[in-house]
């Protein structure tokens, strides 16, 4: 469901850059979207949110620590 979320949180305001977008949402589903677990849950530093409202799912947020003292 994250996945989904993410993919259709861009593609509602990419607006003129619907390439572009896409490209992005491309290369993060098959790079740290691929294992969220594994870039956003187990790791030291890395946290990930999720926001809901009346049992449905609104939003969300995921930091990974890059290195220390520095968040991406």
């Amino acid at each position: 469901m994250v996945r989904e979320i993410f993919t259709q949180g861009l593609l509602d305001f990419a607006g003129d850059y619907l390439t572009q977008v896409s490209d992005y949402i491309c290369d993060s589903l098959n790079d740290d979207l691929a294992d969220i677990q594994a870039n956003y849950l187990y790791p030291a530093g890395c946290c990930s949110w999720v926001a809901e409202l009346d049992g449905e799912i609104k939003g969300m947020v995921g930091v990974q620590q890059l290195r220390a003292r520095l968040a991406g």
